[in-house]
């Protein structure tokens, strides 16, 4: 073999190398490198994506410890307990407020009514319970109007569902139709507490 003819060898080697290490290493190398610039790409992208679920689950977490602060709040105003107990407890308000301010009473009633019908806590008993204290109450006007501001200025929630005012048989004092509802907020958490 001439040295003509090994140099030509050599080169006809070296491309054969050269074309066998750029099809079989050199392309999938490069195709494996594609793809993970796609998988980096896809990844960043879902990480962003995460990220801006986390400040939007961040803020929603946020409001809803402003709703549960709101709600603690608000259910401050309300009797929390089993409605036969706080039935009691109601009863005595009333009817201590009534002795106080030197009031009759012509009669009285007493009735609870289940407001909601969801289950919380998946318990039948749970939820909102409206207390109904329906009176027929004799006065002067200073002494009803005075049960009025006693009712509305009570820490917990009283309004006055109907009023009707009319004069005793007597025409001294006004007999007075009324009913007083509260709420009760009964849970099963409650009880264990």
């Amino acid at each position: 073999m001439t040295d003509r003819e090994k140099k030509l060898l050599i080169i006809a080697i070296i491309l054969l190398i050269g074309l066998f290490g750029t099809k079989y290493f050199v392309l999938p190398t490069m195709g494996k490198l594609a793809s993970i610039r796609e998988d980096i790409q896809r990844a960043e992208y879902e990480l962003e994506k995460t990220k801006l679920q986390l400040m939007s689950l961040d803020r929603y977490y946020n409001r809803l410890a402003e709703i549960k602060r709101e709600n603690r709040f608000y259910e401050g105003f309300f009797y929390h307990g089993d409605p036969a107990a706080v039935r009691l407890e109601v009863l005595e308000f009333i009817d201590d407020l009534v002795r106080t301010l030197e009031l009759g009473i012509e009669s009285k009633e007493f009735f609870i009514e289940k407001q909601s019908r969801d289950n919380w806590n998946d318990q039948p008993e749970d939820g909102l319970y409206r207390l109904l204290y329906q009176a027929q109450i004799r006065g002067s006007y200073e002494q009803i109007l005075s049960l009025l501001e006693a009712l509305d200025g009570h820490e917990k929630y009283y309004s006055i569902g109907q009023l009707d005012i009319g004069k005793s048989a007597d025409n001294t004092h006004l007999l007075v139709s009324l009913i007083i509802e509260t709420y009760c907020i009964y849970a099963e958490e409650e009880k264990q507490l």
